[in-house]
């Protein structure tokens, strides 16, 4: 009896233990990693991922290989419905938030009387703005179609919009080149730092490319491209940066840039 009463009051004490705890919030302190270093390794593990899949697909006979089809109906099957999802992302433009303070009438005053002067009715029109042209959410809408059609054409080797994807590589290059003149020409900052930081954007993941998959940096033309119009501009805008703000200091510059292109080409 004694016996079974210990063994009983053991249990006893081990439910309320067990109870105390269920009720308490479990919290759990980083001990090893801070959680931008979390962050920085999982990127990094995706990032390895991808690579490590690159190499398999391409260079490795783990995954078969099939022969590329063009089939017409289904290209453009898959562009109609394309269109037709993107349709319902359209909104509408939305005014600027900052409003024209409204003019106060100033009382006419004429020796010391004071003659009071009806404010004049304020009729209420419909509200009238303007888009500007060329702006982020315009030029990023077109960088996005172009892209879709990018790899469409590469996966399904649409060979008959050949011409117009080298319109649209071409559109794609103006428009790195416009952004970069707009940010160089509003910010005003020409630091190695800015400068660095676009070349990592763009040469990163090309070269771990290229040296795991042992290609040339040329097959990659469109990042050269992308690498060679930024320094362009870069090189053009940054030296003598005070004729910038002139007219004929940016037509002077535009045209030297545009005689190496052409010597170069």
């Amino acid at each position: 009896m004694k016996y079974s009463c210990t063994t009983k009051s053991l249990l006893v004490r081990q439910l309320e233990v067990v109870t105390r705890f269920s009720k308490e919030p479990v919290v759990f302190k980083r001990t090893i990693l801070s959680e931008d270093s979390e962050h920085q390794l999982q990127a990094a593990a995706e990032f390895s991922a991808y690579m490590i899949l690159f190499f398999v697909c391409d260079r490795t006979s783990l995954i078969s290989r099939e022969k590329k089809h063009y089939d017409k109906d289904t290209f453009w099957f898959l562009w109609v419905c394309l269109v037709i999802g993107a349709l319902f992302t359209l909104r509408k433009a939305k005014p600027s938030t900052s409003k024209p303070k409204p003019a106060t009438i100033q009382p006419a005053i004429e020796g010391e009387a004071v003659i009071n002067i009806p404010a004049p009715q304020v009729v209420a029109t419909p509200e009238v703005f303007h888009v500007p042209h060329l702006q982020r959410d315009q030029t990023e809408e077109w960088k996005g179609w172009m892209q879709v059609m990018f790899l469409w054409y590469h996966y399904f080797e649409v060979k008959p919009i050949y011409n117009v994807i080298r319109l649209y590589i071409a559109a794609y290059v103006w428009m790195t080149g416009f952004g970069n003149f707009s940010y160089y020409y509003i910010r005003k900052d020409f630091s190695l730092a800015r400068f660095l930081q676009m070349q990592w954007r763009l040469n990163f993941m090309v070269i771990w490319v290229c040296a795991i998959l042992a290609n040339e940096y040329m097959l990659y033309y469109i990042c050269m491209l992308h690498t060679f119009f930024t320094m362009l501009i870069y090189a053009g805008l940054g030296l003598f940066s005070q004729h910038n703000v002139s007219a004929v200091g940016v037509a002077v510059k535009f045209t030297t840039l545009g005689i190496i292109s052409f010597l170069m080409w």
